[in-house]
């Protein structure tokens, strides 16, 4: 699971695990004719979100770096494309009322989408990594050492010249 905001607490996603689970286990209750209206509704329902949520997902690793950072490159689209159709089958597959193969496709998406964001995409996301920046700017507006402002007492403040 990824978050939208980049933190680096995945845990703060663990809570929906449960309730994603259980609308798991009622769309896959879904089966046939016999079961009511609204229940098929939100059978293809979920289907639908499961498709906007693989498009985004599998446009994540070729669309963040070229957005965010240094481009990217021929493993990431390979690895955008295997997640892509991995999950378009998995879709296929619960539409034929499969859900096993529809479970071992959609993780073996995320096998394949996960690493490819993670350990892909997301180091080369410059414009989110503010510490190297922040480096930089330090070194470049820092005070010299012969005029550092020194504290004496409370509210005494005084520059000297101090030579280290």
């Amino acid at each position: 699971m990824f978050e939208l905001v980049p933190t680096k607490l995945p845990h703060y996603v663990l809570p929906t695990i449960r309730a994603r689970t259980a609308g798991c286990r009622l769309g896959a209750r879904t089966a046939g004719g016999n079961a009511p209206r609204w229940q098929t509704a939100l059978f293809y329902l979920s289907l639908v979100q499961f498709l906007l949520g693989l498009a985004v997902v599998s446009a994540a690793p070729v669309l963040l770096p070229r957005l965010y950072g240094l481009g990217s490159t021929w493993w990431l689209m390979s690895a955008a494309i295997v997640a892509g159709l991995l999950g378009l089958g998995a879709l296929l597959a619960q539409l034929r009322r499969a859900p096993v193969a529809a479970a071992g496709m959609a993780a073996l998406a995320v096998l394949v989408v996960y690493p490819a964001i993670s350990s892909g995409a997301a180091p080369r996301l410059e414009q989110l990594w503010l510490s190297p920046r922040a480096a930089s700017l330090a070194a470049r507006y820092a005070v010299p050492a012969t005029r550092r402002r020194l504290w004496q007492g409370s509210r005494n403040r005084a520059w000297c010249s101090c030579s280290d």
